[in-house]
């Protein structure tokens, strides 16, 4: 004996919030019953993104919303869940090449907005304030022109770039970087007024450069306060990632610069140039090494342009000696080992050789940073009774 068909069907509909036991018309198109079903439906905390629905049994595909429950076999006590369809962006079709080229190019590009306009508009700012530095000093160029056009540009950066509105990670990589420039123009001054040697300003800068690059991530928690309040971690992670993208770059940045100077400086008494030299190198690999520890990759491309910047700054240094011939060929030998690492994923072999070659670096700072600041001679010079 079989039972008349009532016209309805008793289902269990999920959703990822919540669930309900519905009897719906069983006569009626699938597309007409999910706006009812979603109203019956108890609403979560946050209101549910505008986006089409769709109802499916588990582990099968989305029912078809022109025909109704019985069409396609829907009985009494099934389950169906509730999902998001996908919307996929319309696709353009044009008839005439170019205007199809045209389509192409603008889902391509980036628009110029407001932000970057205001942005553009602080770094030219920055870049004028340090030529009129530069020129404001009379009877350069020389080391005044220079300390004043870093002191202006990176003062300028300071003031202008916070209120520009571009994303946080470019605005705290750049006020960083406009600190560093900063700071480096006062020290040098102070260098120059205390007559103390330029080569073991430069020699700290490095070494501290170098230590900023083990502690950064420590120095970014502890800023922001992830440490201290578990709670907000997630809130202020995002903050954390910024500050730790501009002390990466800072960082970076102080190495190449120590680099610099404690190659274009005079050594101190009793110190051979080369020491500089493979103290530049040294840190140099060093930085450069030290990108096996990020994932990020801003982080990645500062420290291993800083530590190539460092690198070329030594071989320049050696080559300064008068023997060109073997800077020129490590260059190139160094060129070929980059693209090669760059061509192939990197062996277990070569990560345990980069992590024994960054110990290396690292060990070997600290002996040459006394070295060139001339410890050593105050250590020999002292008389012991």
């Amino acid at each position: 004996m079989s039972t008349p068909d009532s016209g309805l069907r008793r289902v269990a509909i999920y959703t990822d919030r919540a669930h309900a036991d519905l009897a719906l018309p069983s006569g009626v198109p699938v597309a007409s019953l999910i706006p009812a079903v979603v109203d019956v439906l108890p609403p979560g905390a946050d209101p549910p993104p505008l986006r089409p629905y769709r109802l499916c049994e588990p582990g099968k595909a989305a029912l078809d919303g022109t025909k109704s429950l019985s069409q396609q076999g829907i009985r009494d006590g099934a389950t169906l869940v509730l999902t998001y369809a996908p919307c996929p962006a319309p696709q353009v079709y044009c008839d005439d090449p170019a205007e199809q080229l045209a389509a192409g190019v603008q889902a391509m590009q980036r628009p110029w907005s407001p932000g970057a306009r205001r942005l553009s508009a602080a770094l030219a700012a920055s870049g004028l304030s340090g030529v009129a530095g530069f020129v404001a000093v009379p009877g350069g160029p020389g080391a005044p022109n220079l300390l004043l056009a870093f002191a202006a540009a990176g003062t300028v950066a300071l003031l202008t770039v916070p209120s520009s509105g571009c994303g946080a990670p470019v605005r705290t990589m750049l006020c960083c970087l406009a600190g560093l420039t900063v700071l480096a123009a006062v020290a040098a001054t102070a260098v120059a007024l205390s007559g103390s040697g330029l080569a073991r300003l430069a020699v700290v800068a490095a070494c501290a450069g170098v230590w900023l690059t083990r502690i950064a991530d420590r120095v970014a928690a502890a800023a922001t306060g992830l440490s201290r309040s578990p709670q907000a971690a997630v809130a202020r992670a995002g903050q954390a990632h910024d500050l730790l993208t501009g002390l990466v770059a800072v960082a970076s940045g102080l190495v190449v610069l120590g680099a610099a100077g404690v190659i274009a400086a005079a050594p101190v008494a009793g110190t051979p140039r080369a020491a500089g030299v493979v103290f530049a190198a040294a840190a140099g690999a060093a930085l450069a090494l030290r990108a096996r520890s990020h994932s990020d990759g801003a982080h990645i491309a500062a420290l291993v342009a800083g530590g190539t910047a460092t690198l070329g700054i030594a071989l320049l240094g050696a080559s300064f000696s008068g023997a060109r011939q073997w800077p020129a060929g490590l260059a190139v030998a160094l060129a070929a080992a980059a693209l090669g690492f760059g061509a192939t994923p990197a062996s277990v072999s070569i990560r345990r050789g980069a992590e024994v070659l960054e110990g290396l670096a690292l060990g070997s700072l600290a002996p040459l940073a006394c070295w060139l600041v001339g410890l050593y001679s105050v250590a020999r010079g002292l008389s012991v009774g």
